[in-house]
């Protein structure tokens, strides 16, 4: 038993498993709390809540507690790493961190334990994040859900699901497990759990997280990404990967900034009718905060499912052929049967889906470019969670990621963050989307919108 929470964390932070970056950071350096009490409570609610949630597979209790105690060492002798000094943060459980197992999600009979940080986690380390554990993945974050861990629910109804396979990343911050979390992002993974879930998920412009150390499921699509409760939140985690801020200027209000409504995506007939209804309010808010919002159009969006599985079935083939073959144990007979086409996939869709990636980010920007717009905006997906998850492949699968796709193809910033409830009460999110390379501007521009849309808590969560 963990034990529980410490008087001073309740008392200076109100509801600590729900409090800010910034407000955890400032109490911190007050001494009004310690990083040990934080994360104490992070494993108190783990232990409290993740029996149903399932958002983790291993938590590293005594060695999260020994580094919390070392940084608070660190803090009182007066070096101080930043933002995250001290904060519980959890790690997807395809990427390595030292001294904790790694399954992938999958049914590895004896998981391996990583003998070294992924990249993105060695910057975590240096930045003073305490390394709490692992998060609840798909298989190889690609196919189905291994009987052996089930699959992570969502915080605000149990009997559905936390969507994608950073799916265990979204449900532990939601419910105010842990602060921020590490996902991935090959079609929608970090964007499509984060809307379900009423969180913040970023995914910046492709290539910019240093993807070591991380298990690949399609080399021309991972990307690294930040989840949190707010853009701030999850911006210092960005902030923390790239080892540095992310890049572009920040609009200091939304009057005089442009977006663009996509009308292939924000009036596609796969939309609810509850989505639809939060995503036309929160267009007409943003007029009326001062931003312009008008219609654009861009076709080759709509060839993006297509093209991701062009560029996923031969990739995943060849990054799981050798173990398809030794250890097809570990595998659910759905996962391998998802695999299966790539092995002879025609390499001319390869070389097709290769050179649509670059027309794509052409084609966005020059729509952003041709109306002075900034950015573009629609609903991250076409539903709230579901109560259950869609067959690899099959169409409701590929509707769910029809507004994320797109921009993993073209490698550009997005942005997932809450808009409003929608059909069953259950949260939506709205999604924002910049040129390749504008990331600080995404930043920017997401903060600014959030301000209009508070995000409620999840019922049932709200003890400290």
């Amino acid at each position: 038993m963990v034990g529980s929470p410490p008087a001073a964390v309740t008392s200076s932070l109100g509801n600590p498993a729900f409090a800010t970056v910034a407000a955890l950071a400032a109490a911190l350096r007050s001494r009004a709390v310690s990083s040990e009490d934080l994360v104490r409570l992070a494993l108190r609610r783990i232990e409290r809540h993740d029996g149903d949630l399932k958002a983790f597979i291993h938590v590293a209790a005594a060695s999260s507690i020994a580094q919390a105690r070392e940084l608070d060492r660190e803090l009182r002798a007066g070096r101080d790493r930043g933002p995250l000094h001290g904060l519980p943060v959890g790690i997807k459980d395809i990427i390595d961190v030292a001294g904790q197992p790694i399954s992938f999600g999958s049914g590895h009979p004896a998981p391996p334990v990583a003998t070294r940080d992924a990249t993105l986690v060695a910057r975590l380390r240096e930045s003073g994040a305490v390394l709490i554990g692992k998060t609840h993945t798909y298989e190889f974050a690609y196919g189905d859900f291994h009987p052996r861990h089930g699959y992570a629910r969502n915080p605000w109804s149990l009997a559905r699901t936390a969507g994608a396979t950073s799916g265990g990343s979204a449900a532990a911050t939601a419910a105010g497990l842990v602060p921020l979390a590490v996902g991935t992002d090959a079609g929608g993974s970090v964007r499509v759990p984060s809307s379900f879930c009423g969180i913040v998920g970023l995914k910046p412009t492709f290539g910019t997280i240093d993807l070591e150390g991380v298990f690949p499921s399609c080399w021309s699509l991972d990307h690294g990404g930040a989840m949190g409760r707010t853009v701030a939140c999850a911006g210092a985690l960005l902030a923390a990967m790239l080892d540095r801020p992310a890049r572009g200027r920040r609009p200091r209000s939304l009057r005089g900034c442009g977006f663009g409504r996509l009308v292939e995506l924000a009036d596609h007939p796969c939309m609810t009718a509850g989505v639809r209804s939060a995503f036309t309010a929160a267009c007409e808010r943003i007029r009326g905060a001062g931003g312009r919002v008008e219609d654009v159009s861009i076709p080759l969006v709509l060839g993006a499912n297509d093209a991701m599985m062009d560029l996923i079935y031969p990739e995943i083939w060849l990054i799981h052929e050798h173990r398809l073959e030794t250890h097809r144990d570990w595998y659910t007979p759905a996962t391998v049967a998802g695999m299966e086409p790539g092995r002879h996939w025609p390499v001319v869709h390869y070389i097709r889906a290769r050179r649509f990636q670059d027309d794509l980010a052409r084609a966005i920007a020059a729509a952003l470019d041709d109306r002075g717009l900034d950015a573009l905006l629609c609903p991250t997906t076409p539903w709230p969670s579901p109560a259950r998850l869609f067959a690899l492949n099959d169409d409701p699968m590929m509707l769910e990621g029809i507004a994320t796709a797109p921009f993993s193809v073209a490698g550009v910033p997005a942005a997932s963050m809450f808009m409003g409830l929608a059909d069953e009460g259950l949260p939506v999110g709205l999604e924002v989307v910049v040129r390749r390379g504008d990331d600080g501007l995404l930043l920017g521009l997401a903060a600014l919108v959030e301000r209009l849309f508070p995000a409620p808590r999840p019922p049932g969560f709200e003890e400290s």
